[in-house]
This record gives C-alpha cells, sequence and structure tokens, in this order.
C-alpha cells in the first residue's frame, strides 16, 4: 500500500513534459523537417514496476482514455516525452525527450515553417496546448497529434502512458489549442520553366484534404486541382510566375518559376545574297528578345568563323569556300523549344584567292602558298564573267598574312606570285586563318588552315 502510494505521487509529479536532469541522461540533438536543430536528450528507463504502476494509475483516473502499449504491454516511460512523441517519434524518429530545461525548445518545429498553422483541426496535424510564445497562451505546455477521429488526439503524457483521449479528457489545461499541419513541399520542373503551349507538372508533399493550388495570372491550371500533383501551362506574359499550395484561403508554400515561350526570331536573315568565295561576310537575324541560343549551318562548302549577339540580333560571320548556289541558315532554341529555320541563298562567284593552293593542310612545320598561274590563264581565256579582269592581273602584289582565332596576326609575307612559305613549327595545334590582300578589294581572301603536329 505505501508503494503504491509512492507511485501514485510520483504520477502526479511526472506528467509535465519538462524534467530535470539525472544521471544517465544524455543530450542527442534532432533536426525539423528543415533541418534546424532541437536540443533533446535520452533518457534512462526506469523500472518495470514503476512503469506498470504509472500505466495502472493513468488509466484508472481517466477510464475513458486509451492506452497504448508497447510489445510488452506496458506504455509509461521515460525515454520520450509529449513533445518528443509529437514532433519526433511520431514522424519515425528515435524516442527523444524534448523541453528538458525550457517549455520553448520544440517551438522550432513551428518558427522554422516546417509545421504551419492552420484556424482548425486537421489529420494528420499536430495539436499544441497553450504555447507560451503565441498570441493566445495558456498555463499548460503540451503537445499531441491528430487522428482520424475529430475531436480525439493522441499525446504522451510526460513520463506516464501514451493515450488517446478526447480534448478535454487530460490533465493539461485544454483551453488554448492551437493546430498545425506539416508545411507542404512543391516539387516542379528542373530548370523551374513553364512554357506557352507545353505542360509542366507540379507534386507537393504532405498533401491535406482541402489544400488547393493557386497561380500567377500568367499561368493556367489545366488538370490535377484537388490533388497533390497539377498540370499547368504558361498563358500569359513572359515575366516570372509562381505556383503555391493554399488551405482555407491562406498560402501554405510557394513555388517560383519564370514563364516563357518557345523563341521567336525573324523570318529573314540580313546580310548579303551575293559575293564571292573566301570573302568574310556577316549575316545577322533578329529575336524576339535576348536569351536565345543560336546556331548557324551552312553548306559543306562553307565555314561560320565566329558568332555574336548585340542586343536582339544574332550575327554569324561566315566564309563560303567555293562559288555556286549556297546558301546559309540559322534557328534559335531556349528551354521551352525551337525555333524555326530561316534559310538565306546567296550567290557566291570565284575569285582569285581559289587560284591559290595551300599545303599541307593540316600543316605541321612549313605552309606553302602557291599561286596557280595556270587556272588564272585559264580563266582568263574562258572570260568567265564572274571573274573581275582587273583582280585576275599577275602583276599585282599580295599581301599574305596569318592570323589566330583571336584576330593576333602571327605571319605576314609579300609576293608578287608563285611559291611562299610560312614556318608553323611555333604555332599550337588548333585553326588559323590565312587573308590574302590584292591590293585592289577592301577585303580579304579568306582560307582555313589546320596546324597538326
Amino acid at each position: 500500500m505505501k508503494i503504491y502510494l509512492l507511485l501514485t505521487i510520483l504520477s502526479l509529479s511526472n506528467f509535465a513534459c519538462i524534467n530535470k536532469l539525472i544521471a544517465g541522461d544524455t543530450r542527442r540533438d534532432v533536426l525539423t523537417p528543415k533541418g534546424h536543430t532541437v536540443e533533446a536528450y535520452v533518457r534512462e528507463e526506469t523500472s518495470h514496476s514503476v512503469r506498470v504502476a504509472s500505466d495502472q494509475y493513468w488509466q484508472s483516473r481517466y477510464p475513458n482514455a486509451i492506452i497504448i502499449t508497447d510489445i510488452f504491454n506496458i506504455s509509461s516511460t521515460r525515454t520520450y516525452n509529449c513533445h518528443g512523441f509529437a514532433w519526433h517519434v511520431s514522424e519515425g524518429g528515435e524516442n527523444r525527450w524534448i523541453g528538458y530545461y525550457r517549455t520553448t525548445d520544440e517551438d522550432i518545429y513551428m518558427t522554422d515553417t516546417s509545421y504551419v498553422l492552420v484556424p482548425q483541426e486537421v489529420h494528420p496535424g499536430k495539436v499544441s496546448w497553450g504555447y507560451s510564445n503565441q498570441s493566445v497562451s495558456g498555463p499548460d505546455d503540451h503537445s499531441g497529434i491528430t487522428i482520424n477521429r475529430p475531436g480525439w488526439y493522441m499525446s504522451k503524457w510526460g513520463e506516464g502512458p501514451l493515450m488517446i483521449h478526447q480534448r478535454y479528457d487530460t490533465p493539461y489545461d485544454n483551453t488554448y489549442l492551437r493546430f498545425y499541419i506539416r508545411t507542404p513541399t512543391i516539387s516542379g520542373p528542373s530548370n523551374s520553366k513553364v512554357c506557352y503551349g507545353l505542360s509542366a507538372t507540379f507534386t507537393a508533399t504532405n498533401w491535406q484534404s482541402g489544400y488547393s493550388w493557386s497561380c500567377s495570372s500568367n499561368i493556367t491550371i489545366t488538370s490535377g486541382q484537388g490533388t497533390n500533383t497539377v498540370s499547368v501551362t504558361g498563358s500569359g506574359t513572359s515575366e516570372p510566375g509562381w505556383v503555391s499550395v493554399r488551405f482555407n484561403g491562406s498560402e501554405l508554400t510557394r513555388y517560383n518559376v519564370s514563364v516563357d515561350s518557345p523563341p521567336v526570331i525573324g523570318a529573314t536573315i540580313d546580310g548579303p545574297a551575293t559575293t564571292m568565295a573566301g570573302v568574310r561576310n556577316t549575316y545577322g537575324v533578329a529575336a524576339s528578345r535576348p536569351g536565345y541560343w543560336f546556331t548557324w549551318t551552312h553548306n559543306t562548302f562553307s565555314s561560320v568563323v565566329a558568332t555574336y549577339t548585340v542586343g536582339t540580333m544574332n550575327y554569324a560571320d561566315v566564309v563560303f569556300n567555293s562559288s555556286g548556289n549556297l546558301w546559309v541558315e540559322v534557328y534559335a532554341r531556349n528551354a521551352c523549344g525551337v525555333s524555326s529555320t530561316v534559310r538565306k541563298y546567296v550567290t557566291v562567284s570565284p575569285n582569285d584567292s581559289l587560284l591559290w593552293s595551300f599545303y599541307p593542310n593540316p600543316a605541321s612545320y612549313i605552309l606553302n602558298i602557291e599561286m596557280d598561274r595556270e587556272a588564272i590563264a585559264q580563266a582568263k581565256s574562258l572570260e568567265q564573267a564572274t571573274l573581275d579582269a582587273k583582280r585576275l592581273k599577275t602583276d599585282l602584289t599580295y599581301d599574305i598574312r596569318l592570323y589566330d582565332g583571336q584576330g593576333n596576326m602571327l605571319r605576314r609575307k609579300t609576293t608578287k606570285g608563285g611559291k611562299t612559305e610560312f614556318d608553323v613549327s611555333s604555332l599550337s595545334n588548333g585553326i588559323y586563318y590565312l587573308h590574302i590582300y590584292d591590293g585592289v578589294n577592301d577585303k580579304p581572301q579568306m582560307r582555313q588552315i589546320v596546324v597538326e603536329h
């Protein structure tokens, strides 16, 4: 009888969620869902007889509450308390005592937005009794969880048992209760883009009945409203947008995106429609806005020397390496798709730079540049209309220069014709460009040279 009375006194004094440090209790912190540290303790278990007596006491005092026992048919334990159970153990964590010294240690679960306050009981959800840091507070500091039975909760009573009980059937002041739910987390496209005419999918974790999706005015929800997965498409201006989860009119979480559309470029390419082989020409196309990636393509008899963007214009410097009816084309792409391809046809005339031979190409040590006088004579005799007679004069002085890809001149010689040599043995492997000036035309004739050791 004396032992039972002593246990009764212990039970009455230990239903609180805070306690005093005793030998064997060790600090072992845990983390909130947002990754913030919560001070927590591992506590040594009390004796079997004390645990059994505690279960008997609380069950007799609250006969309408349901005691939840372990595999040994015991519930009372010192290894976790109400806060440890509600915020950590019930989520799959190991037994911990939270709020060992302070009644506010569990507040971090709410203040770091791992959980959000809602105006009414929700299952699954959390329940707090009389939080001291809230605008409405009560004398008790207690935590529990909701169950699938309105008005009933599950909570751990200090060192006593884990109980399922009604709101007013506890040893706590039940005047002030607040309800919390796990803040949803939204996942969406990896590039955070929503495109016009294309479907994007967003999924929310911790979905609750009563949740709904919302979005900015430049996004339209096409399917999935009321479920944890929603499909949307861009429907307005190309600017920042968002998708969010709401509950009872309040936004719980938001996912920011950029709304965009597949690229649109001009219908025509600016640049010369006639040129000569070997001449560097600039072609450009307009874009509806900056930020696209452009790809220029051409006949196999051509090469793109450089591409660059100025404002909404994208340019390519193109060299046609042979004569004929050739073309250059371009398309743009972004995260939302690819534009149409625009092509420009170019009539390319032969020129005297093609009457030169360059060998070997690739070159390792000596690059030979030699004028083909026989070809010049043959061209003259045929009186090709596309060749300028002035430019076929064999008494011109030719200025021959070798440049790297950055426009640095590396070699230079002049010749009246015949054979010229450049020593390229000291140059790095790569692509270089020969420029041949004839003294008549402003633009040089160009050929691409490869150095390979």
